[in-house]
């Protein structure tokens, strides 16, 4: 009798430290869709210029014919921007911190970078002379190109202001406020009301 009258009380009690002792569950989110195309933008082309990096980095340490003159600016360009470039297309799948703050630092760049270029454009023919005596004339650029990398600087810039906002931004933890689309966490019991028991247990 005295094992019917205790069984009921300590599951009631069993039941109620497992609930207490449950996590709450993270909030589910919606990552929007222009970061999931954004993501797979950068993947697509940096898996295709992996092997051409590997190749560039190969003939560098082997110090093969036609590398001696390669700058640093080149080597970053091919080397390690197209496996970092795939690793945050990656990471911004995932969700990464680290990878939204680095594609607003690349978009940033090439919004200032472009913008620069575009704002020193010659409107006449320029002549320079290198040190060898060599003459070059350079030449400004047609109005398609002005159309083209205006064009690209708007894009980069409405990416850069799309990464930037708050609904973005709460979707890899950068705010503290949680994004509207979330799903509610399920309910937790509190300790402070003691799970109830069923009268015919009580009995």
């Amino acid at each position: 009798m005295v094992i019917f009258w205790f069984a009921p009380r300590f599951k009631g009690k069993l039941l109620l430290m497992t609930q207490t002792a449950t996590p709450v569950a993270v909030a589910k989110t919606r990552l929007p869709w222009f970061v999931i195309l954004l993501g797979w933008t950068f993947i697509v082309p940096s898996v295709l210029f992996i092997p051409i990096s590997l190749l560039t980095l190969a003939m560098i340490v082997m110090q093969s014919h036609g590398t001696a003159s390669a700058t640093f600016s080149g080597f970053v360009l091919v080397v390690l921007v197209p496996p970092t470039i795939l690793a945050a297309g990656i990471g911004l799948l995932m969700r990464q911190k680290w990878a939204l703050i680095y594609l607003a630092i690349v978009l940033f760049c090439l919004v200032v970078y472009n913008g620069i270029n575009l704002v020193n454009i010659p409107t006449a023919p320029q002549k320079t002379v290198s040190p060898s005596g060599v003459t070059t004339t350079i030449t400004p650029p047609d109005r398609m190109y002005v159309i083209q990398n205006s064009i690209f600087i708007l894009i980069c810039a409405g990416l850069l202001a799309a990464l930037l906002t708050r609904k973005v931004r709460s979707n890899f933890g950068l705010t503290s406020q949680p994004p509207t689309d979330a799903l509610p966490a399920p309910p937790l019991v509190s300790s402070d009301h003691p799970a109830k028991l069923s009268p015919e247990r009580n009995a």
